[in-house]
């Protein structure tokens, strides 16, 4: 955005608008200084919001730059016409707060897959141990279906459909009620 605010004055050699549009651009927020330099380096224009910081200091430097206690990055934009480079901005931003700000949501983010981990390995565990507690008995009890041993004759029920004409089977259930088959239906009991 800013190299395209300076191209018109670059291209008239206008440094006063040149100026007013660095003095500009340095106060928004985040930008540290701003030095503009024509396509031989000559300094057109600069403007910083600490006097503390000069541009100068960080020209051979790159990446993140950490000076008394506050991080910079200097980000160099040709500024150009038609593909031809009539100069170049230096913007420095100060990115300490940005910085922060990802640094908290790194860790946030950290803790919140720690906790839904653990969320859903517990809700896993309990959900396993209920089923593997029901596949036990169910292989339990069709291990004694197997061995005929859960297909029991229950005499007083038996007599009581016998002497009504009526002929049944008991089961023993899973959940150790009877079960008694006579024609088409089913009676529990107890």
């Amino acid at each position: 955005l800013f190299t395209e605010m300076a191209k018109t004055p670059l291209v008239i050699y206008d440094l006063g608008t040149l100026d007013n549009q660095t003095e500009a651009f340095v106060r928004l927020k985040n930008i540290a200084a701003v030095k503009v330099v024509d396509e031989e380096q000559r300094l057109l224009s600069s403007a910083t919001t600490d006097p503390r910081i000069s541009i100068d200091r960080f020209d051979r430097k790159s990446g993140n730059i950490e000076e008394n206690g506050r991080i910079f990055r200097l980000v160099r934009s040709p500024i150009k016409i038609d593909n031809d480079q009539i100069g170049e901005a230096q913007i420095l931003f100060e990115i300490t707060e940005s910085l922060k700000i990802i640094n908290h949501n790194k860790q946030l983010t950290y803790f919140l897959v720690f906790i839904e981990v653990t969320l859903s390995t517990l809700i896993a565990y309990v959900i396993g141990y209920k089923l593997t507690k029901h596949l036990n008995e169910l292989t339990s009890y069709a291990g004694e279906v197997a061995q005929d041993e859960s297909i029991e004759y229950v005499t007083e029920l038996l007599d009581d459909a016998i002497a009504q004409g009526e002929e049944g089977l008991i089961l023993k259930t899973w959940d150790h009620h009877y079960e008694y088959k006579r024609a088409n239906s089913w009676c529990k009991v107890k």
